[in-house]
């Protein structure tokens, strides 16, 4: 449109670089090709427009937390002649619906935590994990306090139910072990601690809990009843207590592991088959969560996407030797990112695939304390396997006249 002001249209074609016939269909309409389409219209009848509003609309109205699944069965008793295929188009009829008219939302509003500030207690259930002893299964429960800052976790088995006696008991040993008192105390509403009590009791209870917080300082603060994610700073890591994180192989993703626990180690069994043995991994007394990593489990991925490696989480824990996590941080220095992920995946490989992860540890080491950064053409050449050192194998045949004698004279005569 700039040449346009001085020049006719072929000549401010020319200089634009598009065809003549482009710049005279603009003349005539100034629209792009996206404006000038026409909205494509439904190709085929709408199964749904018989019923959506007159009954499936009412019934979300009425009642907003029912699922689409089974809105759909009502609608095939309704109308026997619904075909299956119509579920997926009620699903999402129904999910526009919701995003259109549907009830507010309640929002979860995260917070700033400050330190010292929030302590807080909760009990979670530990049937899941299926813990045995002699091969009885262990019903017991596990005391969590944790700080909402710091990530500060303690805990301890309950062998009975949920009581204020073993609130008590799990609060006072994580105080101590602590240290100190944070300013704030916060639990649930503690109703299974006042099952099943009358008004008296429960009055008591609750004066024995607000005098405990109050001989540690501590204000005693409660989240609604049924609302557990005010609770989240400790709802959330329950499951990292139960648990530390451990990498397998990619190839059993999808797979139902058996891991048999020991002090010092995970035996991992498919079925009956033992595939493999790990290193026993313990929580950091931080609260951070612990990772187990192997790298070798996960290089291949890598490979593929060795930016990854920037801010993986567990990162420092996926180097084998202080010396591959050094020669990282060295070359994040003096490279640019996408630089130093790929020449570290290429040293993660080349241990890997060369079973050099030790000597090449040696190498890098040597690398740091001469400030150069390794050079990967050479450490694969350095690496590489070498021919002069491979066995020579002599295989001595045995004459075809030598199996005659297994046959045996009588067979011969037979014959």
């Amino acid at each position: 449109m700039t040449f346009r002001q001085t020049d006719g249209p072929a000549v401010s074609a020319a200089k634009a670089s598009i065809s003549t016939a482009t710049a005279y269909r603009f003349e005539r309409d100034h629209r792009p090709p996206s404006a000038k389409a026409e909205p494509r219209g439904r190709r085929r009848p709408d199964p749904l427009v018989s019923f959506f509003d007159a009954e499936v609309v009412p019934m979300l109205t009425a009642a907003p937390e029912l699922r689409a699944v089974a809105i759909f069965e009502e609608m095939q008793r309704r109308h026997p002649d619904l075909s299956d295929g119509v579920r997926r188009t009620l699903e999402r009829r129904i999910r526009t619906w919701r995003a259109l008219h549907g009830a507010n939302q309640e929002v979860i509003f995260r917070q700033v935590h400050e330190p010292g500030r929030m302590g807080l207690s909760d009990f979670t259930d530990m049937a899941e994990l299926g813990v045995t002893i002699a091969g009885i299964q262990l019903d017991h429960r596990l005391y969590h306090f944790r700080l909402a800052y710091s990530g500060f976790a303690h805990a301890h088995v309950i062998l009975g139910g949920e009581s204020y006696v073993a609130l008590a008991e799990g609060l006072q040993n994580a105080l101590w072990a602590l240290g100190g008192a944070p300013h704030e105390h916060r639990s649930d509403s503690l109703s299974a601690a006042f099952r099943n009590l009358d008004r008296d009791a429960r009055e008591d209870l609750t004066r024995r809990y607000d005098a405990l917080c109050l001989h540690y300082g501590m204000e005693p603060t409660r989240n609604n009843r049924g609302v557990a994610h005010e609770n989240g700073s400790i709802e959330s890591p329950h499951g990292h207590l139960k648990k530390v994180f451990y990498t397998v192989p990619s190839r059993l993703i999808g797979h139902r592991l058996r891991v048999r626990l020991y002090d010092d180690r995970l035996e991992v069994f498919i079925g009956a088959t033992l595939l493999m043995t790990l290193a026993r991994g313990r929580a950091a007394t931080t609260g951070k969560h612990a990772h187990v990593v192997d790298y070798r489990h996960v290089i291949h991925a890598l490979r593929r996407k060795p930016m990854a490696l920037l801010n993986l989480v567990y990162r420092d824990q996926l180097f084998p030797r202080d010396a591959y996590r050094l020669t990282f941080d060295r070359l994040l220095e003096q490279l640019p990112d996408k630089a130093a992920c790929r020449l570290m995946v290429d040293l993660l490989a080349l241990a890997h695939d060369r079973g050099c992860e030790a000597d090449l540890a040696v190498q890098l080491t040597a690398d740091l304390a001469a400030v150069r950064l390794p050079d990967i053409t050479a450490l694969r050449t350095r690496f590489a396997p070498d021919p002069a050192s491979m066995p020579e194998v002599v295989v001595h045949l045995t004459p075809l006249i030598a199996y005659e004698a297994l046959l045996g004279t009588d067979i011969g005569e037979a014959a």
